[in-house]
């Protein structure tokens, strides 16, 4: 057996939870590209060094659109995966629109569970107040006759959100800006953010890949625009992200939250 088949087979039978995640989205690469498995056997492994030094001193959090900003920064190390213990969000799983993200944060998720929540019977899913545009692709094991089942689950993830607002260390807050709504909704939303954090240290990104021109109304965020090679909107689907060009924009995005965070975090 060639030692990196051993060593893979090694890794399998490791505890570690970020051992198992990163064996498994290289796995993944290997089989769909594998000319870039090395070099992406290395960047995580790279960020998975950064994450266990410094984990304690930062969290990545979620501010939608989508679930981009979860996805990558666990993907790729630099965020703690669930069965490490890391906490679900609000916004982390669920399609959110700036006119969503603005009402929630502004009135501290007082009207989130409301009665206006909507089941999507032709694709499977509940929705929020038709007026925020929100909605959960990633609870469609709630049916239509299970609505207090996901109030209690969205619930536990507002109780996360005020508990992760009293974190000391440094909270970077991630938005994927790639849903129709107005620009000055997100600032508004970050504004109410920085407030709920009060003086305790923030980072807000705004990530867009679908936009032509940068924003001059954001003074409560930091905007970045990283155009997708494929022009895609929809980077989750299989045929866009296990591409050459896909895999590098996600580590090209990776690459820049960590480098944003060793600037916030003096390393």
């Amino acid at each position: 057996m060639k030692f990196g088949k051993l060593f893979l087979t090694i890794c399998k039978h490791l505890p570690a939870p970020h051992w198992q995640m990163q064996l498994q989205q290289y796995n993944k690469i290997s089989n769909k590209v594998p000319e870039l498995a090395g070099e992406v056997w290395n960047f995580m492994n790279d960020n998975r060094k950064f994450m266990k030094k410094y984990s304690g001193n930062y969290k990545i959090v979620s501010l939608g659109a989508d679930c981009m900003p979860r996805t990558y920064p666990t993907v790729y190390m630099l965020k703690p995966c669930r069965a490490a213990g890391e906490k679900s969000m609000p916004f982390d799983l669920a399609r959110t629109p700036p006119q969503g993200l603005v009402r929630f944060l502004e009135n501290d998720f007082a009207d989130y569970i409301n009665d206006k929540w909507q089941y999507d019977h032709e694709n499977g899913r509940w929705l929020n107040d038709p007026a925020t545009g929100v909605w959960y692709s990633h609870d469609r094991d709630c049916g239509p006759d299970q609505l207090a089942e996901l109030h209690k689950r969205v619930q536990r993830r507002i109780n996360n959100f005020h508990e992760m607002l009293k974190f000391p260390g440094l909270v970077f807050f991630l938005l994927h800006k790639r849903l129709e709504g107005d620009i000055k909704d997100i600032d508004r939303a970050c504004a109410a953010l920085r407030k709920m954090r009060k003086d305790l240290p923030t980072k807000i990104v705004v990530i867009a890949n679908d936009q032509s021109e940068e924003p001059s109304e954001l003074e409560n965020a930091e905007y970045f625009l990283l155009k997708h090679p494929l022009n895609a909107h929809d980077w989750f689907e299989p045929e866009v992200r296990f591409t050459v060009e896909g895999i590098h924009y996600e580590m090209q995005v990776v690459k820049l939250i960590r480098q944003l965070l060793q600037k916030e975090l003096g390393v």
